[in-house]
Protein backbone atom coordinates (compact mmCIF):
# COMPACT_ATOMS: atom_id res chain seq x y z
CA UNK A 1 0.00 0.00 0.00
CA UNK A 2 2.90 2.53 0.89
CA UNK A 3 4.15 1.76 -2.85
CA UNK A 4 1.35 2.64 -3.96
CA UNK A 5 0.64 6.07 -2.03
CA UNK A 6 4.40 6.93 -2.85
CA UNK A 7 4.06 6.32 -6.56
CA UNK A 8 0.41 8.51 -6.72
CA UNK A 9 2.52 11.10 -4.82
CA UNK A 10 5.70 10.98 -7.08
CA UNK A 11 3.32 11.43 -10.08
CA UNK A 12 1.29 14.01 -8.90
CA UNK A 13 4.44 15.85 -8.05
CA UNK A 14 5.51 15.41 -11.95
CA UNK A 15 2.10 16.41 -12.79
CA UNK A 16 2.20 20.14 -10.72
CA UNK A 17 6.08 20.89 -11.82
CA UNK A 18 5.21 20.06 -15.34
CA UNK A 19 2.76 22.53 -15.21
CA UNK A 20 4.67 24.75 -13.05
CA UNK A 21 7.39 24.35 -16.21
CA UNK A 22 4.24 25.72 -18.24
CA UNK A 23 3.45 28.52 -16.28
CA UNK A 24 7.02 29.70 -15.30
CA UNK A 25 7.31 32.76 -17.33
CA UNK A 26 3.76 33.76 -15.68
CA UNK A 27 5.19 33.25 -12.22
CA UNK A 28 8.05 35.50 -10.70
CA UNK A 29 11.13 33.38 -9.06
CA UNK A 30 9.58 33.12 -5.72
CA UNK A 31 6.78 31.60 -6.88
CA UNK A 32 8.14 29.32 -9.41
CA UNK A 33 10.34 27.66 -6.40
CA UNK A 34 7.30 27.26 -3.78
CA UNK A 35 5.30 25.30 -6.77
CA UNK A 36 7.65 22.19 -6.70
CA UNK A 37 8.25 22.48 -3.27
CA UNK A 38 4.75 22.38 -1.95
CA UNK A 39 3.16 19.60 -4.43
CA UNK A 40 2.32 17.33 -1.82
CA UNK A 41 -0.13 20.01 -0.49
CA UNK A 42 -3.78 19.84 -1.29
CA UNK A 43 -3.71 23.75 -1.26
CA UNK A 44 -0.75 23.78 -3.64
CA UNK A 45 -2.80 21.46 -5.98
CA UNK A 46 -6.06 23.82 -5.89
CA UNK A 47 -3.82 26.71 -6.45
CA UNK A 48 -2.02 25.46 -9.52
CA UNK A 49 -5.19 24.27 -11.01
CA UNK A 50 -6.90 27.45 -10.30
CA UNK A 51 -4.29 29.42 -11.94
CA UNK A 52 -4.36 27.16 -14.97
CA UNK A 53 -8.10 27.62 -15.28
CA UNK A 54 -7.45 31.51 -15.10
CA UNK A 55 -4.52 31.22 -18.03
CA UNK A 56 -6.77 28.93 -20.18
CA UNK A 57 -10.19 30.87 -19.41
CA UNK A 58 -7.98 34.78 -20.59
CA UNK A 59 -6.48 32.82 -23.79
CA UNK A 60 -10.11 31.58 -24.77
CA UNK A 61 -12.06 34.81 -23.73
CA UNK A 62 -9.27 37.55 -23.66
CA UNK A 63 -7.53 36.58 -26.64
CA UNK A 64 -9.45 34.18 -28.38
CA UNK A 65 -7.88 30.82 -29.10
CA UNK A 66 -9.01 28.15 -30.89
CA UNK A 67 -12.13 30.12 -31.39
CA UNK A 68 -13.99 30.64 -34.55
CA UNK A 69 -13.84 33.71 -36.18
CA UNK A 70 -17.49 33.18 -38.17
CA UNK A 71 -19.46 31.74 -35.14
CA UNK A 72 -22.06 34.79 -35.22
CA UNK A 73 -22.45 35.71 -38.87
CA UNK A 74 -25.56 34.72 -40.40
CA UNK A 75 -26.44 37.71 -42.66
CA UNK A 76 -27.79 38.75 -45.02
CA UNK A 77 -31.75 37.71 -44.38
CA UNK A 78 -32.49 37.74 -47.91
CA UNK A 79 -31.13 37.89 -51.63
CA UNK A 80 -28.68 40.90 -51.45
CA UNK A 81 -27.35 40.90 -55.38
CA UNK A 82 -23.06 41.47 -54.90
CA UNK A 83 -21.88 41.52 -57.91
CA UNK A 84 -23.17 41.24 -62.22
CA UNK A 85 -22.18 37.70 -63.71
CA UNK A 86 -20.06 39.34 -66.29
CA UNK A 87 -17.74 40.99 -63.38
CA UNK A 88 -16.97 37.31 -61.78
CA UNK A 89 -14.57 36.02 -63.71
CA UNK A 90 -14.13 32.24 -63.61
CA UNK A 91 -11.70 30.24 -61.46
CA UNK A 92 -10.53 33.75 -59.50
CA UNK A 93 -11.23 34.21 -55.75
CA UNK A 94 -13.45 37.26 -55.58
CA UNK A 95 -14.21 39.48 -52.29
CA UNK A 96 -17.43 41.12 -51.70
CA UNK A 97 -19.34 42.29 -49.17
CA UNK A 98 -22.54 41.92 -48.72
CA UNK A 99 -24.94 44.23 -46.25
CA UNK A 100 -21.78 44.05 -43.80
CA UNK A 101 -20.65 40.52 -44.42
CA UNK A 102 -18.04 39.77 -46.23
CA UNK A 103 -18.15 36.34 -48.84
CA UNK A 104 -15.66 34.75 -51.02
CA UNK A 105 -17.11 33.95 -54.37
CA UNK A 106 -15.28 31.34 -56.81
CA UNK A 107 -17.01 30.47 -60.19
CA UNK A 108 -15.89 27.15 -61.50
CA UNK A 109 -17.17 25.47 -65.20
CA UNK A 110 -20.31 27.35 -64.74
CA UNK A 111 -21.06 26.92 -60.68
CA UNK A 112 -20.94 29.35 -58.39
CA UNK A 113 -19.24 28.47 -55.12
CA UNK A 114 -19.92 31.22 -51.54
CA UNK A 115 -18.33 31.00 -48.25
CA UNK A 116 -17.62 33.47 -45.51
CA UNK A 117 -14.87 35.08 -46.62
CA UNK A 118 -13.15 35.32 -43.55
CA UNK A 119 -10.98 32.57 -42.32
CA UNK A 120 -12.45 30.58 -39.24
CA UNK A 121 -9.50 30.09 -37.85
CA UNK A 122 -7.08 33.64 -37.61
CA UNK A 123 -9.94 35.86 -39.97
CA UNK A 124 -7.53 35.82 -43.11
CA UNK A 125 -9.23 36.94 -46.33
CA UNK A 126 -9.25 33.83 -48.15
CA UNK A 127 -10.11 35.68 -51.32
CA UNK A 128 -6.71 36.51 -51.22
CA UNK A 129 -5.65 33.03 -50.92
CA UNK A 130 -5.29 30.21 -54.01
CA UNK A 131 -7.71 28.12 -55.29
CA UNK A 132 -6.90 24.78 -56.48
CA UNK A 133 -9.55 21.75 -57.06
CA UNK A 134 -11.83 23.82 -55.28
CA UNK A 135 -10.12 23.55 -52.18
CA UNK A 136 -9.19 27.40 -50.83
CA UNK A 137 -6.19 27.98 -48.84
CA UNK A 138 -5.72 31.06 -46.56
CA UNK A 139 -2.77 33.04 -47.07
CA UNK A 140 -2.00 33.88 -43.80
CA UNK A 141 -1.52 30.35 -41.48
CA UNK A 142 -2.29 27.65 -44.50
CA UNK A 143 -5.81 26.55 -43.57
CA UNK A 144 -7.66 24.77 -46.28
CA UNK A 145 -11.19 24.25 -46.86
CA UNK A 146 -13.54 22.97 -49.54
CA UNK A 147 -15.67 25.32 -51.47
CA UNK A 148 -18.57 23.19 -51.83
CA UNK A 149 -19.19 22.42 -48.34
CA UNK A 150 -16.61 24.67 -46.45
CA UNK A 151 -15.18 21.71 -44.47
CA UNK A 152 -11.68 21.84 -43.08
CA UNK A 153 -9.53 19.67 -45.39
CA UNK A 154 -6.12 21.08 -43.82
CA UNK A 155 -5.38 22.85 -40.36
CA UNK A 156 -4.87 24.46 -37.94
CA UNK A 157 -8.09 26.01 -38.42
CA UNK A 158 -10.52 23.31 -36.38
CA UNK A 159 -13.55 25.02 -37.51
CA UNK A 160 -15.56 24.79 -41.17
CA UNK A 161 -16.25 27.66 -42.93
CA UNK A 162 -20.34 28.96 -43.32
CA UNK A 163 -21.39 27.89 -46.67
CA UNK A 164 -23.42 30.69 -47.84
CA UNK A 165 -26.46 30.60 -50.59
CA UNK A 166 -25.60 32.12 -53.87
CA UNK A 167 -27.52 32.31 -57.23
CA UNK A 168 -27.82 34.00 -60.54
CA UNK A 169 -30.67 35.83 -61.21
CA UNK A 170 -31.48 38.71 -64.04
CA UNK A 171 -27.96 39.04 -64.99
CA UNK A 172 -26.69 39.48 -61.32
CA UNK A 173 -24.76 37.10 -59.04
CA UNK A 174 -27.30 37.00 -55.85
CA UNK A 175 -26.06 35.62 -52.02
CA UNK A 176 -28.18 35.12 -49.09
CA UNK A 177 -26.88 34.24 -45.45
CA UNK A 178 -26.99 30.61 -43.34
CA UNK A 179 -30.31 31.77 -41.72
CA UNK A 180 -33.24 33.50 -43.39
CA UNK A 181 -35.48 36.03 -42.02
CA UNK A 182 -38.02 35.13 -39.52
CA UNK A 183 -41.67 35.07 -41.41
CA UNK A 184 -44.79 37.14 -39.39
CA UNK A 185 -48.24 35.38 -39.75
CA UNK A 186 -50.63 36.13 -41.96
CA UNK A 187 -52.76 37.97 -39.66
CA UNK A 188 -49.59 40.35 -38.39
CA UNK A 189 -49.91 38.86 -35.30
CA UNK A 190 -46.24 37.69 -33.99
Amino acid sequence: MADTEDALRNRHTYTVCQIERILGPYLNGAQRASVCEAATHPSASLAVTGAAAYLGGHLVFAKAVMVSRVAGADGPRRWVKVVEETELPDDVPTGVLAEGRQVLLYRHDGTLYALDNLCSHAAGLLSRGTVEGLTVTCPLHGSQYCLADGSVRRGPSHQPQPVIRTRARNGWIEVRGNQPAPRRRANGRK
